[in-house]
Order: C-alpha cells, then structure tokens, then sequence
C-alpha cells in the first residue's frame, strides 16, 4: 500500500510540476499576451484600476509557475511547494468556476497556456479540477512518501532557480516578447503567413500595394501611443536614414496621429492585429526584407546602428 502511494505521488507531483513548468515557459515567452489576458479578466470582473499593474502581474505569475514547476520537478522543499501548488490550483479553479457559471462574459479562451494552446474557460476547469485534485492528494500524503534527487545545497539550488526563473519573464517585458505565438516573428512572412489588412487614411485598403513587392525594403513605425519628443527625434533620423539608404518607410497604427511628420505616411489596422505585429506597450520598429519580417525594436531603444547593422 505504501509503496502504491509512494509511486501514485511521484508520479503526480512529476506531473504537476511538468504543468506549471510548461505553462510557466510559454507565459515567459510572451508575458505581454499574458499581461493582455489579465487586463481582459480584471475588465470583466469591473477591476479595471488595476490595468497598469498588468505588466506586472504577467511577471509575477510567468515567474511562479516556472519556479514552482522546476522545484516540484526537482523534488526540492516539496512541502512548501505543493502547498503552493494547492493554493494557486484552488485559485484557478474558482476563477474559471466562476465565468463557465456566468456565460455572459466574452472570456472565450482562458489564457493557461497563451496563444500556443488556446483553451476554452470550460476545458480549462477540467484542467484545474484535476490539478487541484491531484495537488491535495500530494498534500494529503505529503509525509507518507520521501524523494531527494539533491541530496545537498537545496536552498543554493532553489536560489539559482529563482534568479533564473525571474529573468526570463523579466527580459521578455523589458526588451520584446522572445516568441510570437499569434505569428510575426523574425523571418515570417507579414504578407502571406498572417491575416493583415491595412488601410489608407481615406479607408482604402492599401494591403496589397504596400506588400506585394518582394524586392522592396520597408522600415514600419509600430505606433500604439502618441510619440513623446526622444521618439519624435528617433523618427526624424530614422526618416532620414530611409531617405538615404531608399527605404520605404510609414507608420502603422489604429487611430489618427498628426504628430508625426507629414511626409511619413500613416496606414490603420485594428487593435488586435496591432498588438498581435508587436508585442509590447510602447511604439515599435519593424524592419521588411520584402515581405520578411527581418528585425523589430522598440522604438525608445533603437538607434541608427541598431538599423545599419541590417544591411
């Protein structure tokens, strides 16, 4: 009996932390998807004050579950870690309990695993019915079954992990997301691979003459906000480095800008297509090798070298 147990635990706890771990991976990745999803559940539920900590409550989750995942899966202070596990599975739980009973609210994807596995709030309590299920039987018999794969220096372990596990989430929001599971990404096709539809000022979609040109090179301004004066200035010498080095080079973005200069064109998409181009807050550069998405940077960080040293 003893031995089914000890066994069942394992196996169990390998499981959980096989969970967390994946999905902790996949939110790291792309923690401003993640910080997307939270702004749509805080919406919801009427808590829309709290949209600025979005950002930071992507970090925040991206980090605990891939920290808790790697201890469950290392065996390191399992106590304390299923006890989390429990906590947070129960949490889940709840929250999807919640929005299945209440099918008035547009959540249709529970954001679990991103873009990368697109779940329903439905198929997502199962899901955590399991795993809270799964984390109370682990509890219940914490003290009946004993696995040490470190045998030493457990904290100096547990220390590593939780360095490296907070930057992997952390460089993604500061620099750009590593990976784009909505697509455009490095050497993407933004014309065939993805669904975008540009338009003129006039409405006048303009897709087709701006992309269909495999030979041309462009250099796209991604404008999610007014520009403040250093990007003002980085457009202007971006504007003469296109000039320069004939490059075409416009602005994308979903509302009228007429800060910026005249001679730059400016062409409209919707919201979504938008933060699925680039993803992150702030204003963005893109640049096209024909219709191959070849690099992207944020607008505030980028510097002529950082474009000349694509050609």
């Amino acid at each position: 009996m003893k031995s089914t147990i000890n066994t069942l635990a394992i196996i169990g706890q390998i499981t959980l932390g096989v969970f967390f771990a994946v999905s902790g991976f996949i939110k790291g990745l792309d923690p401003y998807g993640t910080s997307l999803k939270i702004k749509e559940y805080l919406e919801v539920l009427g808590l829309g004050i709290f949209n600025i900590w979005c950002t930071h409550f992507s970090i925040l989750l991206c980090f605990l579950e891939l920290f808790l995942g790697f201890m469950l899966l290392l065996f390191i202070y399992s106590k304390a870690m299923i006890l989390i596990a429990v906590c947070l599975n129960g949490c889940f739980t709840l929250a999807m309990l919640y929005f299945s009973f209440y099918p008035d609210y547009s959540i249709q994807e529970c954001g679990c695993f991103g873009d990368f596995l697109p779940m329903t709030t439905n198929e997502s309590l199962i899901k955590n019915i399991a795993l809270l299920g799964t984390s109370i039987y682990l509890w219940y018999n914490t003290q009946k079954y004993s696995v040490r794969i470190i045998q030493n220096k457990q904290i100096l372990i547990a220390l590593f992990l939780f360095a490296t596990c907070m930057c992997m989430p952390l460089y993604s929001a500061q620099k750009m997301s590593l990976y784009n599971f909505t697509g455009y990404n490095k050497n993407d096709n933004l014309y065939r691979d993805n669904n975008i539809h540009l338009f003129s000022q006039n409405y006048k979609e303009v897709t087709d003459s701006l992309l269909n040109n495999n030979s041309q090179m462009h250099l796209i301004l991604i404008l999610k906000q007014i520009p403040v004066k250093d990007e003002l200035n980085i457009i202007s010498k971006l504007q003469s480095f296109a000039l320069m080095k004939g490059i075409s080079y416009w602005a994308i973005t979903k509302e009228e800008c007429s800060i910026l200069p005249h001679e730059i064109p400016i062409y409209y998409c919707d919201a979504m297509t938008l933060k699925s181009i680039f993803r992150s807050d702030s204003n963005g550069i893109i640049l096209l090798d024909g219709n191959k998405i070849k690099n992207r940077w944020r607008l505030s960080s980028t510097t002529i070298d950082d474009i000349e040293s694509e050609f």
